[in-house]
């Protein structure tokens, strides 16, 4: 009876365990969701804030006229805003870059001088590529101009670009590693664009101020030249007539330079005139139409139009702004974006295209819209954008026209300015779309959510008004505080908490507490309270999330009561025990051991720690204990006293004579002199043993095992002994037990977890096969027409290359993925293991020393037929030569051997790399886990998948320094599939 009560109430509180569990992995994972929401907002946050500061800055620069006013204005407002230790401005001067401005801490140290190509500042500029270094010490290229005051810890230089043109670097330094984040690059190339339209306006103002000078020259010389031909006019009448001549013509050249200037200036101030309007803010739209509107007025042209590149359409432009037009094109024509028009010829040329005459032009074909309005002469340019153009700005008239350098520059700096506001539209949306997500999620959230700002209630989700019955226009009201939902006796807890002292520093949230509430129905329930305090508006918030925790007391509290009556049932039991022992002094010993040895339940703990204390007892030699494995055989799982280590030897128990008779007797088995008692049976490490006493141990009368206790002398030990071992071992055996199962409950769980965590990567496999692959597919298609007509000697054929590489690297990593979650079975059929192994050293032989690796491998030429699947074996074996080849690095050494041993092979992989940290060592199989700095986790997970239905077994062996061994078992055919049970 007492049996079935004790199973009964163990079954009762394994299931609460497995409910809190559940719970408590429930409370966690919604919890990582709000911190994930919350880090991506304060993301977008620090990312909006970047951009203000960037459009502020160009703000103030884009009126500045002066070059140096403008260069110092500037490396100033980034030193200022960004607080940067270090802000440089270097320009391009022929074949050298000279330091123009900086601020910060190297300004009394620099000077203008010229950097050698091998710098970094000179090196960006000549690639035109943004170079990025958050620590300084990885980039061999970086050499001081100052080394004896420099204490750089991190550097980002970025190209200041006007075209394909590279005006000059802006130079970033902090005195700290890992000061930027690709946020920060983004924020400054846009605010490098401001920078080069900036610096063009203000050099071509600089240049219109020396024209204008020497104009005036021109005209003083020429006054000058006229007050002395009229001295010469009556002696020298020829002379002055061809003078005279000489004279107009330079008048006209000077009003026709003086024309140019003018409209050079006016084209400039329209240009920054339209920069200020795009800092405004307006809408997409309305910036489009004016800005068609002001390259047709500025350019004095029949028509101007903006074709925006289409997203989902492939290769259509849609005349989205225009000017001259007839109606009804606008906003509905749709032209090829192909190399056959000329808008499409200027998407894939990045260059600016001029069109002379429409009717000599054999680059591209005139679109029938162009004819239709007897287009003559025309110019386009690209509207750049990110990750694809916007589309092309263009102009067109019905008259013959040679567009100059200034109209060239005026329309591209107008595009210019068109994509860095379509980038910052996109970003604001962008932004609004992650704020419309946020909402969303608090609305759907399972959790009560409130933010508190200015001592009103902000906000309130949902689950808030269905829990306290507070809607939204409530809960604003100045009359409802946060005590309203406080029951009476859960507010001293509360204001205990909130003790401003305790809220000192609001960067640390302050860890959950539970308090009692009042629900919409006025029943106190309890509830567990998570605070943490964002920036809102500015100011500082607190944002709360109450959960209702009510059940989950309910269960604890009956889980306390279980084990208030299991601890009742184990005191009930313990007094029935020492009333049944003969002696009150041992039994008072056999309950502290057993007090001592129940504080832990890992069985190989538990089982060295009794036959400690069962010396304190009876004092040995040597002591074992045998468990029953398998219902087959006996294994030693610990032991005291040998010479040598003599643990996990196993024994058949249906030879053994002793553990046979104690099975059937279920008692103690004393041997005064095992030289002249026939049934003890001598083995390795037992060879002194002379007094032997065996003790079974009984769980519910079946015995799971048993102890042993040796002397090296003849009776050196007593029937009264064995009877203290047997009191003993009945004392020890349920906690032996007890051990096992929690052991065995342990294994199960973890195996359960695993087919969670597949079954999740299933789902997960399927939703990247249909959400990845089909893009990528688009995308493949589209980058192989893209390079279809570009030569090998292109330097964008390298682009394309690495593109192509790194979409089927993508390809590669979603095969992994759903070979893992679906684990297919292999295609076994009866085979050599030795071909595939020769056929992965052939391979390996060749590409390890290319690498500087050395390569080793011992075959067996004729082994013993398997069952297998080439191609997944072939896998295994190039996954693990390959990890160990990427370890080990350049002089280390990768060998291979392969044996045959009894019913199975056993081949190794071994390395002298680094080796793997212990506490990487138990993870290593698992999936997505990782010690590189890049790749997917997933090879050792499949290399363990592919050995284990095969039937065999893969282990690791690992020391620092000196190497990795991995060891793979599998069977010879055949075989058979019952005594593999453990991998199916």
């Amino acid at each position: 009876m007492n049996k079935q009560v004790s199973e009964t109430q163990q079954q009762e509180i394994q299931q609460l365990e497995v409910a809190y569990s559940e719970a408590i992995a429930y409370a966690q994972e919604l919890e990582d969701q709000v911190r994930k929401q919350q880090h991506a907002d304060a993301e977008l946050e620090r990312r909006t804030a970047k951009l203000a500061l960037v459009s502020g800055i160009g703000r103030k620069i884009t009126g500045i006229l002066s070059v140096d006013q403008l260069l110092n204005t500037t490396v100033s407002l980034i030193q200022e805003m960004f607080g940067y230790d270090h802000v440089g401005l270097y320009l391009k001067q022929k074949e050298t870059v000279h330091l123009e401005a900086a601020s910060g801490a190297y300004i009394e140290v620099l000077s203008n001088e010229a950097y050698p190509v091998e710098e970094i500042i000179a090196f960006v500029l000549n690639q035109s590529k943004t170079l990025l270094l958050n620590d300084i010490r990885e980039e061999p290229r970086f050499i001081s101009p100052y080394p004896e005051k420099s204490r750089t810890e991190a550097e980002l230089c970025l190209p200041i670009m006007i075209g394909e043109s590279a005006l000059g670097v802006l130079d970033i330094q902090c005195f700290r590693t890992q000061a930027f984040d690709q946020d920060d690059v983004l924020a400054l190339e846009s605010l490098t664009h401001q920078i080069a339209v900036a610096l063009e306006n203000a050099r071509l103002h600089s240049t219109i101020q020396e024209e204008l000078a020497e104009r005036k020259e021109t005209e003083r010389v020429l006054h000058r030249t006229l007050e002395e031909l009229q001295l010469w006019a009556d002696e020298k009448a020829p002379d002055l007539e061809r003078a005279n001549q000489v004279l107009q013509q330079q008048i006209v050249e000077r009003k026709r330079a003086e024309a140019e200037l003018k409209t050079r200036a006016y084209q400039q101030a329209v240009v920054a005139k339209f920069g200020q309007r795009v800092l405004a803010g307006i809408p997409l739209h309305v910036l489009l139409d004016e800005a068609v509107t002001l390259i047709t007025e500025t350019l004095c042209v029949q028509y101007g139009q903006i074709l925006e590149l289409l997203p989902n359409v492939e290769d259509t432009l849609l005349l989205r702004a225009g000017v001259g037009w007839k109606e009804g094109l606008v906003g509905n024509l749709e032209i090829s974006a192909d190399a056959q028009s000329q808008m499409g010829y200027t998407l894939l040329s990045s260059e600016p295209i001029i069109v002379e005459d429409a009717g000599a032009e054999a680059r591209f074909l005139i679109s029938p819209y162009l004819k239709e309005h007897e287009v003559i002469s025309s110019m386009s340019v690209l509207i750049d954008g990110e990750p694809w153009p916007f589309g092309v700005l263009g102009v067109c008239t019905t008259e013959h026209r040679v567009f100059t350098h200034d109209d060239i520059n005026f329309l591209q700096s107008v595009a210019n300015i068109l994509a860095q506001a379509t980038e910052r539209i996109h970003a604001e949306a962008a932004l609004r779309e992650s704020e419309e997500k946020y909402r969303t999620l608090i609305e759907k959230s399972s959790d009560a959510i409130f933010l508190i700002y200015g001592g009103r209630f902000e906000v309130v989700n949902r689950r808030f008004t269905e829990l306290f019955g507070v809607t939204q226009e409530e809960a604003n009201s100045p009359d409802f505080v946060f005590t309203n939902i406080i029951s009476v006796r859960g507010r001293k807890i509360v204001q205990k908490l909130q003790n401003p002292e305790r809220l000192g520093n609001h960067n640390l949230s302050p860890p959950p507490y539970e308090f009692s509430a009042i629900d919409k129905d006025g029943n106190e329930i309890d509830v567990e309270l998570s605070v943490s305090y964002p920036t809102y508006r500015g100011g500082l918030a607190t944002q709360g999330l109450i959960r209702d925790i009510t059940e989950r007391k309910r269960i604890e509290l009956e889980k306390q009561r279980a084990y208030e009556k299991v601890q009742q049932f184990a005191v009930e039991l313990s007094a029935k025990v020492e009333e049944e022992q003969r002696q009150r002094e041992i039994s008072t010993i056999l309950a502290e051991v057993v007090a001592s040895i129940s504080l832990t339940l890992a069985t190989d703990e538990i089982l060295n720690h009794i036959l400690l204390k069962l010396k304190q007892l009876v004092p040995y030699d040597s002591a074992a204990i045998f468990l029953v494995k398998d219902d087959d055989y006996l294994v030693m799982e610990a032991a005291q006293g040998f010479e040598e280590d003599v643990t996990n030897q196993e024994f058949d128990y249906s030879q053994n004579v002793l553990f046979r008779e104690m099975h059937t007797s279920k008692s103690a088995i004393y041997i005064p002199d095992t030289r002249y008692d026939e049934r003890y049976q001598f083995w390795s490490g037992a060879s002194h043993v002379r007094c032997w006493i065996g003790a079974p141990l009984l769980v519910a009368q079946e015995m799971i095992g048993y102890v042993t206790v040796d002397r090296y002398k003849p009776e050196g030990l007593t029937v009264t002994d064995a009877n203290v071992i047997q009191a003993f071992a009945h004392q020890v055996a349920q906690t032996i037990y007890n051990a096992r199962l929690f052991e065995q409950l342990h294994d199960t769980q973890a195996q359960l977890i695993q087919r969670e965590r597949l079954a999740a990567l299933g789902q997960m496999a399927a939703t990247v096969a249909h959400e990845l692959r089909n893009p990528l597919m688009a995308i493949k298609i589209g980058v192989e027409y893209l390079v279809h007509d570009i030569t090998e000697d292109d330097p964008r054929k390298r682009g394309a290359s690495l593109m192509q590489a790194n979409m089927e690297r993508i390809d590669r990593i979603i095969d992994d993925i759903l070979y893992v979650a679906r684990a297919p079975k292999p295609n076994l059929v009866l085979g050599s293991l030795y071909t595939v192994l020769e056929t992965e050293t052939t391979f390996w032989e060749v590409n390890l020393p290319e690498k500087g690796l050395e390569f080793h491998h011992q075959l067996i030429s004729d082994p013993p037929p398997i069952m297998v699947d080439f191609d997944q074996i072939g896998r295994v074996f190039s996954n693990l030569i390959s990890n160990s080849a990427d370890a080990v690095g350049a002089g280390g050494e990768v060998r291979l051997t392969m044996t045959v041993d009894d019913d199975v092979q056993i081949i190794t992989v071994e390395d002298n790399g680094p080796g793997i940290s212990p506490e990487h060592q138990e993870k290593i199989f698992e999936p997505f886990f990782t010690t590189k700095s890049r790749g997917t986790g997933l090879g050792l997970a499949i290399v363990k998948q592919i050995v284990e239905n095969h039937h065999g077994t893969i282990s690791l062996w690992s020391e620092l320094e000196v190497g990795t061994k991995f060891t793979i078992t599998l069977p010879n055919a055949p075989y058979d599939p019952a005594s593999n049970d453990e991998h199916e």
